[in-house]
């Protein structure tokens, strides 16, 4: 979805003149399809883009969005996306900023995404465990402490990398799983060509 210019202003409590983007951000968020879709915000730089991202989370119910803005005493529905349908509330991760070019490397990004949902979770939740990759990951790091050769520490680190994306389908077959990811035009094509080649990526927006 693109940002008008004339709708670029200074920062206020409430979003103006973008529930139409956030209504199209709603139905994909709560949507019951089961399916892997990407939103992806294009607009030049001071056009509210990091804003429409921030609503979207509040909207969502983001704990703490949520704790830095209550939902006002003037309560509308189409405020809360955090009631309705089986797919709502979401889970919806910490905002991610790629704007880190460290992130841009395949370990750093999972590894952010996955503290980005364990953030959120509530110390009950059983859901957000990611078993497999913590361990894995675990692994990761004990080998790198012990100065182990690359060839062992790249297949530990291609492990970690197949056993969060299997955590992270088992989770998103229960619950609707929300990544938010800020600032992707500063991913480049070399350096994130595995997102390119997992079809996360378009070149073409890149």
């Amino acid at each position: 979805m693109n940002i008008p210019p004339t709708l670029a202003a200074r920062k206020t409590r409430d979003i103006i003149g973008q529930e139409e983007n956030l209504e199209k951000i709603r139905q994909t968020i709560c949507s019951p399809d089961k399916k892997c879709q990407v939103i992806l915000i294009q607009a030049e730089g001071g056009m509210g883009k990091t804003r429409l991202v921030e609503e979207t989370l509040w909207r969502g119910g983001h704990p703490e969005w949520r704790q830095k803005r209550p939902m006002p005493a003037e309560y509308a529905p189409q405020w809360d996306w955090s009631q309705g349908t089986s797919s709502c509330p979401p889970i919806i991760s910490n905002l991610i900023d790629v704007i880190d070019i460290r992130l841009h490397a395949v370990g750093p990004f999972v590894q952010a995404l996955r503290l980005s949902i364990r953030d959120v979770a509530d110390g009950a939740n059983d859901l957000l465990i990611f078993p497999e990759y913590d361990r894995a990951y675990d692994r990761l790091k004990y080998l790198e402490v012990q100065g182990a050769e690359f060839g062992e520490m790249r297949r530990a680190a291609e492990a970690s990398t197949k056993a969060f994306i299997a955590d992270l389908q088992r989770l998103a077959r229960q619950k609707r799983v929300v990544l938010v990811i800020d600032t992707v035009e500063k991913l480049s094509n070399i350096t994130s060509k595995w997102l390119i080649d997992r079809g996360l990526l378009d070149p073409a927006t890149a």
